[in-house]
């Protein structure tokens, strides 16, 4: 694994933050509906743990190639004071579709218009460090470096993640979190100057959840999006996803009441007429895990109906089943 370094470049914008801290909270447990409590313990399975002396310059490895680079300076206790040994990062990458329907973490984000739009997402992440169980403060940013085969794109931007009244995820550009992009020299130019390489973004004490995200611009009309999905779905037991078979994007589908098995795309949020897609249901019925997988290609006031799932003994045999397919 080649070693990562900061440029001089990045060394010197070191300082650059997003300005306010965020307001919203995540919601406990006691909020969440049955499947989404039943999704959150499977993603929290996923957390890998680091631990690593606070006053070492340090870069850490994900499971999945995620780099967190620490400079050695980058934590203080609550009231401000150094810390000195060792402290505890907790890491969860996100990158494939699959694992962004068994985490709940799709890549919906508000626009700048206030309607919901899609992302193209390079990564998603969320980052926590402790020192003997208690939380301290990044007082200046640690990096996150992620890689990519695909050529670079110069749109890629910074997201933070909130929860919405539904308690799903829904992601906010920071307006002004640099993401670098660094070429990789074994990489292929491709014709329009484009190769693979990494990108850099800052993680600081103001985040949660992490994004490295652009928005998918598309021409053309777009559609909105519904499913009726079996009687015995709703949304306290079901999660319905949406996922385009050409970009790594997934976004939930549900309705504005809390009852009844019809699924609906929210916010004016919509997909390009013509895009070939996968529709997946996920529900706990009765505490018995049962999935649906559908292909289909999105058409004017898009409309989709499942009649039938299929058991699965857990979630993580739907995360074999589902990386199979997409």
């Amino acid at each position: 694994m080649r070693p990562f370094k900061l440029t001089a470049l990045t060394i010197l914008i070191v300082t650059i933050l997003i300005a306010c801290k965020k307001d919203e909270t995540l919601p406990s447990d006691q909020q969440m509906t049955p499947i989404e409590s039943l999704l959150k313990d499977y993603m929290e399975s996923q957390v890998q743990s680091f631990t690593v002396d606070a006053n070492n310059q340090t870069t850490l490895f994900g499971n999945q190639g995620t780099r967190i680079f620490l400079s050695g300076s980058n934590f203080s206790d609550p009231s401000g004071g150094p810390i000195s040994g060792n402290v505890t990062l907790n890491l969860i990458e996100i990158y494939s579709k699959t694992q962004m329907i068994v985490s709940n973490k799709v890549t919906t984000a508000n626009s700048w218009n206030g309607n919901k739009a899609p992302l193209i997402s390079g990564g998603e992440f969320r980052i926590e460090v402790t020192q003997n169980g208690a939380p301290v403060t990044i007082t200046n940013p640690m990096y996150i470096s992620t890689y990519t085969l695909n050529e670079t794109n110069c749109e890629m931007r910074l997201f933070e993640g909130i929860t919405d009244v539904g308690n799903d995820i829904c992601w906010n550009l920071i307006d002004d979190a640099v993401v670098f992009i660094t070429p990789d020299s074994i990489g292929s130019t491709g014709g329009g100057g484009a190769t693979s390489g990494y990108y850099t973004f800052p993680f600081n004490d103001s985040y949660n959840w992490v994004n490295c995200d652009y928005f998918y611009d598309f021409n053309g009309p777009s559609t909105t999006i519904s499913l009726t999905a079996p009687n015995f779905c709703n949304h306290s037991n079901t999660k319905v996803y949406v996922v385009s078979e050409t970009e790594n994007i997934v976004a939930n589908l549900r309705g504005p009441n809390l009852a009844g098995s019809v699924f609906k795309s929210s916010g004016n949020y919509g997909l390009p007429q013509g895009l070939p897609v996968v529709f997946v249901i996920v529900t706990n019925h009765d505490g018995q895990l049962k999935y649906a997988i559908k292909q289909s290609t999105l058409g004017t006031d898009h409309q989709e109906t499942i009649t039938s799932l299929t058991d699965v003994s857990s979630l993580q045999e739907l995360e074999t089943i589902l990386a199979g397919i997409l």
